[in-house]
């Protein structure tokens, strides 16, 4: 097609020179390949900060747990049934999620005012954005405790009453 349109130029003008040839929808790739740079950094930054919230609250829970062996012995000593120590550990790791979340969601709004500039086609206080973020980091939170309240739930009352 590019030597159909150089013969039909070439027709109008032999003269008119043809330096860059390309299409509109090459172009625009090239004028949008910086915020598509920084929409894949951002997403990339993004997932690593998920990441690196999860193993966090993974490693506090995993040191909860431990430090409430004793207490997790005795209630499972007195006839807790497995189930309610797993909920007993997912429920704090979901009241810490939540609490950062109760802090986190107000200072975002504050700092979107400020990066206004930098969304496209999304209000800073877009209710969809923040309800999906909310329940992403709700099953980030439920995974993170979830071995940690597996291992709580399979502790032995008899080994945890003798933990010194």
């Amino acid at each position: 097609m590019l030597r159909e349109v150089r013969r039909e130029i070439a027709s109008l003008d032999r003269n008119l020179p043809i330096f860059r040839f390309a299409t509109l929808e090459g172009q625009m790739g090239i004028h949008l390949l910086r915020e598509r740079l920084l929409a894949a950094v951002s997403g990339f930054f993004g997932a690593l900060a998920l990441l690196l919230a999860c193993v966090g609250l993974f490693g506090l829970m995993a040191y909860t747990v431990a430090c409430q062996v004793h207490e997790i012995g005795v209630r499972m000593a007195l006839g807790a049934p497995r189930g309610c120590i797993m909920w007993l550990v997912l429920r704090e790791t979901l009241m810490l999620s939540f609490a950062g979340v109760a802090v986190g969601v107000p200072a975002a709004l504050w700092a979107a005012t400020y990066t206004r500039t930098l969304l496209f086609g999304v209000s800073p206080a877009d209710p969809l954005t923040i309800s999906v973020s909310v329940i992403t980091l709700a099953c980030v939170a439920i995974f993170a405790g979830y071995l940690p309240a597996y291992r709580a739930s399979r502790v032995d009352p008899m080994v945890a009453l003798r933990y010194e």
